[in-house]
């Protein structure tokens, strides 16, 4: 049997993931992130490459970043369209995470854009 004080901590932690799971972006969302995010690389003309894989991200300059964060926006969209949710949530981690780099974004706008009523 558990003690009140077991039952009291599972129950935060399952209220805890309920709300967490209430904000979790859904693939319709974040398409609509990416497309947002390839709109501005577009308009600053920012070529779709993929980095040297054989490079840290540490060793690239601004623009390499860059590029690589718009070579992978297709395929974030592709994974949401066929609900591999795991690949599309980290792929869109790593453009985030290149345009936070590059210096386009804040951490707390970053986390603005992925709530469920976020505008730029």
């Amino acid at each position: 049997m558990w003690s009140k004080e077991g039952r009291e901590n599972i129950s935060a932690f399952l209220h805890i993931k309920q709300e967490r799971r209430s904000y979790s972006m859904n693939s319709e969302k974040v398409i609509s992130v990416i497309e947002m995010y390839q709109e501005r690389l577009e308009k600053e003309n920012v070529p779709k490459i993929r980095m040297d894989i054989k490079k840290t991200f540490a060793s690239l300059n601004k623009d390499e970043i860059l590029a690589h964060a718009h070579f992978i926006t297709d395929g974030v969209k592709e994974y949401a369209k066929q609900g591999k949710l795991r690949k599309m949530g980290s792929h869109l981690t790593v453009i985030q995470m290149c345009l936070s780099f590059a210096g386009w974004y804040t951490l707390e706008e970053l986390m603005n854009h992925n709530r469920p009523d976020a505008k730029e």
